[in-house]
This record gives C-alpha cells, sequence and structure tokens, in this order.
C-alpha cells in the first residue's frame, strides 16, 4: 500500500484576482505555502509552521523559541521537505517557568516576640514542577519559649521540576509526543533569630525556580540534517537570588524571596547577624530548585545528525530530570553529541517506489 502524506492548509486567504496569500508569522505559526524558510540568526519562533519545501538555520545563527508566558508559546512544532539545522536552535529555559522564592521570617522587635517562620516558595508551574521549600523556623516556637538552638532556622531548598514524573524523567511514551520540561521549587525563606532584649535578626529570602526547557518537534517527509545545535535544557542557578536576612537600615527585617523572572543564582539569602551581643541570627534561605529539560522529536525518511549536538538535559546538567529524545527514521546516521534523559529509536517503513507526497 502507498503511503499518502497530505498536509493539511489551515491559513489561507484570497488576495487580488483571487490567487492564495499564505498567512504565517515566525511566533503564531501557520501555512507557508510551499515556499522555504530562512530561521534568521536572533528570531524568535514558536508555535506550528507546515507546508514549507526547505527550512534552514544558517552556521553561526542561533534561533530562539519564544518562552511559555503562562498562555502560550513555549514549543515549535515545523513540518517541511526538508530540515537544516547548521546553526543553533535554542529552547533552553522556555518551558514551564519556576517558583518564587519565599520572604525570611521577620524578627520581632519585643522582648518575648516569636520569630516568623520563611513563607513557602510556590510551586514550580509545571505538572511535575519542583515542591516549594518550607520555611525556616524562628528562634522562638510560638509559645513564646527559646527555641533550642535560639537561631533562626536555616530553609530547604526548593525540589527540581520533572519531565514527566516529580524530580525525574518518568517518559515511557512512543508516539511523537514531546513537552514542555517543568520549572523548578522556590526555596524556602529562612526564620527570624532570637533575641532577649530587642531587635531580633531577619531570616534569609528563598532563591526563585527555575524554568525548564521548551519542546521542539522537526519533521521532514524527506531529509533532515543537524550539523549545529538542537538545545532544550533546563535552567539552573539563573534566577532570582533571596534577599539578604537585614541590612544596617532594617535590622531584623526579614529577606525577600528571589523573583522566578529575574536574575541572579537562584540561591538562598544570609541570614540576619547579630543586631547585639545576646542576639541570635538567622537562619538562611533555600536555593532555587533546578527546571527539568524538554523533549525534542525529530522525524525523517532520512536522519543525518553526523557533528551535531541534541541536549536536553535538566538544569545544571542533570540527566535524572532530563527529556525524552525521540527520533523516526528510515534512514539514520548518527554521530552527534547527545545529553538526554531518555532516548526512544523508532525505525519508519520506507514507502513504497511512486508514493505521491500532496502539500
Amino acid at each position: 500500500m502507498k503511503r499518502l502524506m497530505v498536509w493539511m492548509v489551515l491559513a489561507v486567504v484570497m488576495g487580488a484576482g483571487n490567487m492564495p496569500v499564505w498567512a504565517w508569522t515566525d511566533l503564531g505559526g501557520g501555512d507557508h505555502g510551499g515556499s522555504n524558510w530562512v530561521i534568521a540568526g536572533g528570531a524568535f519562533v514558536a508555535s506550528n509552521h507546515y507546508n514549507i519545501a526547505t527550512v534552514t538555520i544558517s552556521s553561526g545563527s542561533v534561533a530562539y523559541v519564544k518562552a511559555w508566558d503562562g498562555v502560550k508559546y513555549g514549543g515549535l512544532n515545523i513540518r517541511a521537505t526538508d530540515i537544516f539545522i547548521n546553526g543553533t536552535l535554542e529552547a533552553s529555559g522556555a518551558g514551564y517557568g519556576g517558583g518564587h522564592g519565599g520572604s525570611g521570617g521577620v524578627g520581632s522587635t519585643t522582648v518575648n516576640g516569636t520569630g516568623g517562620s520563611g513563607i513557602l516558595g510556590n510551586n514550580g508551574a509545571g505538572p511535575y514542577g519542583g515542591t516549594a521549600g518550607v520555611g525556616g523556623l524562628g528562634g522562638y516556637d510560638s509559645a513564646g519559649n527559646p527555641a533550642l538552638t535560639r537561631m533562626g532556622g536555616w530553609a530547604a531548598s526548593g525540589s527540581k521540576g520533572g519531565y514527566a514524573l516529580a524530580e525525574s524523567q518518568g517518559d515511557t511514551t512512543t508516539n511523537e509526543a514531546v513537552w514542555m520540561g517543568s520549572g523548578g521549587g522556590g526555596g524556602g525563606g529562612g526564620g527570624a533569630g532570637w533575641n532577649l532584649q530587642g531587635t531580633t535578626s531577619g531570616g534569609g529570602g528563598g532563591g526563585g525556580g527555575n524554568a525548564g526547557g521548551g519542546w521542539i518537534s522537526l519533521v521532514a517527509s524527506n531529509s533532515l540534517v543537524v550539523r549545529g545545535s538542537v538545545l532544550a535544557k533546563g535552567r539552573a542557578l539563573s534566577t532570582g537570588n533571596g534577599g539578604l536576612g537585614q541590612t544596617s537600615m532594617n535590622p531584623g527585617g526579614g529577606g525577600g524571596g528571589g523573583n522566578a523572572t529575574g536574575s541572579g543564582a537562584s540561591t538562598g539569602g544570609n541570614g540576619g547577624a547579630s543586631v547585639v551581643e545576646v542576639c541570635y541570627p538567622g537562619g538562611w534561605g533555600g536555593n532555587g530548585g533546578s527546571g527539568a529539560g524538554g523533549g525534542i522529536l525529530l522525524s525523517a525518511n532520512s536522519i543525518d545528525t553526523l557533528g551535531g549536538t541534541l541536549d536536553n538535559r535538566g538544569g545544571g546538567g542533570a540527566t535524572v530530570n532530563g527529556g525524552t529524545l525521540k527520533l523516526f527514521y528510515v534512514d539514520l546516521l548518527g554521530g552527534a553529541q547527545t545529553n538526554n534523559g531518555r532516548v526512544f529509536l523508532k525505525l519508519l517503513m520506507p514507502p513504497e517506489p511512486g508514493t505521491v507526497f500532496e502539500f
């Protein structure tokens, strides 16, 4: 039986003289009308692009998958006759975002005040987002009694995001499905220290959780060549740091939690130091968790990755929560540098002679 591949026309409007005008955009996707597409270096791309003759990313160019904004983007699907990735297609950090870090406990200004626990960081945004780090206990317990150490408790770090299982990889699918990596949890805020006589030291804020990688699906009816890089890595140490437990202008103040979309190193802030001799220091905030890698699909009659790079590890280079790499092919010439959470290979049946490919 001959195999027939039909590309559906979904985005046609009629121009002057009733000639079709093919409507598509870099971010919105659409029907390319059988034309070639050279993705310029520095361009942001996303969504579903189809009915393309040849897609090319030139050597030395980097094209970026637009990051998930909570509603759209985060992935790229290309359907073409031939695809050539000579430069870099980058979706690292374009997946689900992480959780914000918790604020540090604020020190009491009364003799018997209770040091507050840090506010919990939020979960990562994905379905397997990292859990929030628990805030550190204050130097006083809820009954107003000194804790054993009298120092503010150190907070727990947020956990890493998962790909298809909490904090892990977990994917067992054998179809063409790939998806975004989940974000890491925000670190908890440190607890405030205890003070016998006056202002206590505040706890440090937790670091923000890191984003997961976006997803990439490249499907060619003829050939798919990767001489450059296809990347969908999760992030680590790339979001906002937690604030310091106190400053000279605000003794006893707890540090603010790190913003998951901010810049920094996603580490917890230091707890405040002793304000007076009998004041115990506040606890440090926890670090933000790393994001999971996103999925990559390459499907074509002929796939050639010799000399290329295919990398969708989790943040910090972890494979335990890396995304899945899927290769569907008739002929495969490997040799790429691969770093993945899981690799799935599927041998396709070659088309029979005389098969017609309709666009």
